[in-house]
């Protein structure tokens, strides 16, 4: 999961809209996109999400599948500028 490329366009829809892999199947072990769901559909996936050019998996979706009770969330309202001074 951690070295798959994602929003990659999809081999399986190449001429597609919305053929990003933004989805990783836990059951396959591989990324697929939106058109793709179908063929997934009784699997168990999480859908990947775009953060600041960095992909993510929003702590809700992964607590469905792990424990995450240990996964101390973030807090994205925070200034740079009050950061700068905590530190």
């Amino acid at each position: 999961m951690y070295r798959t490329v994602y929003y990659a366009a999809c081999i399986t829809h190449p001429d597609t809209k919305k053929n990003d892999l933004d989805r990783f199947c836990i059951d396959c072990i591989r990324a697929f996109c939106y058109h793709c769901l179908p063929a997934h559909a009784r699997h168990t996936y999480v859908k990947i999400r775009r953060y600041v050019y960095c992909e993510v998996i929003n702590k809700q979706d992964l607590c469905k599948l792990f424990d995450c009770s240990g996964i101390q969330q973030g807090n994205a309202d925070l200034d740079i500028s009050e950061a700068q001074h905590e530190f």
